[in-house]
């Protein structure tokens, strides 16, 4: 019994020094730990880069998900019989421009699907080496056009990460083309801004686990294939800022894209366009996709998004 409360103490303890330091849950910190330990910055390098064009890709896809196709783009559904007819979501994944999701995006579609009773739809767009932005742009314009064809409902577009950059873009080519837009954009750590230099970056690179600015430049570069990196359609900060009104984002302080967020949605604001901006403040990348205390407090935000818009 005493060695219990001994535990205990010590778990208050280190609880209430995190909290002090970094002002997020203890296991926001045990995250952030295996994070460092595990080999991600690999999986977001341009040695993985070289690797995938020698040898390709295996894409591995859970079995409780519906697939399809539409044209040369794979394309997976979530959701069961139960689920509404009323809205959907569109969900772009993360992955750098150069990876499929990984474990915490399944359950996070799975989950989505589920929690919110709605059909969760996710593309697998082109992602490089063999995949390029235009052919990402392409495909997925052409798919949510037919799916507005189809489907009366509402449509939610959602994005984390480098999907969330491209879920920006793409209201921004719509908008472009005078399509109508999706009833509500939901950002997750979107990578708005293509860079490689700056302070602020250099700065939250010493502190991010997971993501390599000058990696990521050479990654983006390398899908972009041609197209300049300033050009909205890849660094969406540079954008029509009219096409996001009325978003929804989360980023978390301890990441590279976090200044790039910050000035796009001060970019909106000043625009005169309404966007909500939710900042995790000692949380990593993509942090409403973990299991920590503040991804349940993010998601159901999202989730009244979802069935509210």
């Amino acid at each position: 019994m005493v060695y219990l409360v001994n535990v205990l103490a010590v778990i208050i303890a280190a609880a209430a020094l995190n909290y002090a330091i970094f002002k997020r849950s203890l296991m926001a910190t045990v995250v952030e730990a295996v994070l460092k330990l595990t080999p991600f910055k690999r999986r977001y390098s341009l040695k993985r880069l070289e690797k995938l064009k020698r040898k390709g890709r295996r894409e591995k896809i859970p079995k409780y998900c519906q697939k399809t196709a539409f044209g040369s783009m794979k394309v997976l559904i979530f959701g069961g019989k139960r689920t509404r007819r009323d809205r959907l979501v569109i969900y772009l994944h993360g992955g750098a421009y150069m990876n499929r999701p990984l474990a915490f995006h399944w359950k996070f579609f799975r989950k989505l699907a589920r929690k919110c009773s709605v059909p969760v739809v996710v593309p697998l767009y082109p992602i490089a080496p063999e995949g390029c932005l235009a052919d990402a742009h392409r495909l997925v314009g052409k798919l949510y056009i037919a799916i507005k064809k189809r489907f009366s409902g509402k449509i939610v577009l959602m994005g984390d990460s480098a999907g969330g950059g491209l879920a920006a873009a793409v209201c921004m080519r719509l908008k472009k083309f005078r399509i109508t837009l999706p009833d509500k954009l939901i950002l997750l750590s979107p990578w708005l801004k293509v860079e490689k230099f700056g302070p602020e970056l250099k700065k939250r690179a010493r502190i991010d686990p997971v993501l390599d600015p000058k990696q990521l430049y050479g990654i983006a570069v390398c899908w972009a294939r041609g197209i300049d990196t300033d050009s909205p359609w890849i660094s969406p900060v540079n954008g029509d800022p009219s096409a996001m009104d009325g978003c929804l984002i989360f980023v978390g302080t301890r990441e590279i894209f976090f200044a790039g967020v910050v000035e796009f949605y001060r970019k909106i604001r000043m625009c005169g366009y309404t966007a909500t901006l939710h900042v995790g403040k000692g949380l990593n990348h993509v942090y409403p996709l973990y299991p920590v205390p503040e991804a349940r407090k993010a998601f159901a935000i999202i989730k009244k998004a979802v069935l509210t818009c």
